[in-house]
């Protein structure tokens, strides 16, 4: 070990010997995303490892140094990732007691240039509709999926679906679906789609058996056998999916968030205004925000009108 690890100002925390996890814990429950927990957990828990560390208080600012410097062999956005996950988890410590200093405040994280997000052609979107067999219940449930995340949703959001977050709306004589997401940072927001995309649902529910009951998940991992209390589909299943279909069709994807590419750029194409095209989506910025007090009154969103049918 270090010489530099055998120097740690050791302050008083709630928690005795077990405050690392009991810190970690109490930090993870505050994200939303499983995923995000899983990886940062394992970011942090691996800092401690190398560290030497078993509590939050021991960690000096040479500790992160040093871990840093241990990380030279790896990617940028991997050093990027743990030295990000590191920060949060003692910026939260700091906050809450856990911890009297924040030995990362020094650290400088490397920057990460991020690569160009790949959007496909409406004729490589359709090319991946078209093989799902709609005449089979899974079909139908993937068929609904599709629409969705072709629509601009994010696969958590369709993941987190539930019986009347999809329904029919019709305003000034234009019919459209309105969808009601729970996004990023727990926001909750409503997203408008062509009818077509409540026809798609509604095709899935009436074929698959089980409870239509508000707060009921739509998309169930066991589509040919609803239980009293089925499984949601997860996002990881739902986008496994999505590769398949592509895997079908020749078409390369490039990450889940290929369906919101691809609406982004059909929507820009079509002619749909940016502020429209930005409140759709769920970005957040002072642009979205003020895009977001505009549409608090309920007024339809005609973004979705500019883009294609998919499925």
């Amino acid at each position: 070990m270090p010489s530099s690890m055998a120097q740690a100002n050791v302050y008083p925390l709630h928690g005795g010997r077990n405050a690392l996890e009991a810190a970690l814990q109490a930090w993870l429950d505050t994200l939303n995303s499983r995923r995000t927990r899983e990886t940062y957990g394992e970011c942090v828990r691996l800092a401690f490892r190398v560290m030497g560390r078993e509590r939050v208080e021991q960690v000096t600012f040479d500790d992160v140094g040093v871990f840093k410097r241990l990380l030279a062999d790896k990617k940028p956005a991997t050093v990027a990732l743990r030295l990000c996950a590191l920060r949060a988890f003692f910026r939260f410590s700091l906050a809450n007691g856990y911890t009297k200093t924040d030995p990362t405040t020094q650290v400088k994280i490397p920057r990460v240039m991020q690569g160009s997000p790949r959007a496909l052609t409406l004729a490589e979107a359709k090319r991946i509709a078209e093989q799902i067999d709609t005449d089979d219940l899974v079909g139908k449930r993937d068929a609904a999926t599709l629409a969705l995340l072709f629509g601009g949703l994010r696969v958590s959001e369709v993941a987190g679906l539930s019986v009347g977050d999809v329904v029919l709306e019709t305003q000034e004589g234009e019919t459209f679906t309105r969808v009601s997401v729970i996004g990023k940072g727990a926001k909750p927001r409503s997203v408008d789609l062509p009818p077509r995309v409540y026809e798609l649902v509604t095709r899935y529910l009436d074929a698959r058996s089980g409870s239509r009951e508000r707060g009921t998940p739509i998309f169930v991992a066991i589509a040919k056998g609803f239980r009293a209390h089925p499984d949601r589909m997860t996002a990881d299943r739902i986008y496994r999916q999505l590769r398949r279909y592509a895997r079908r069709a020749k078409v390369r994807i490039t990450g889940s968030h290929v369906g919101r590419h691809t609406w982004a750029k059909l929507a820009e194409e079509g002619g749909a205004k940016l502020m429209d095209v930005m409140a759709h989506l769920g970005h957040a910025n002072l642009n979205v925000t003020a895009t977001y007090l505009r549409r608090l009154s309920g007024k339809r969103n005609p973004a979705h009108t500019h883009v294609p049918s998919i499925v």
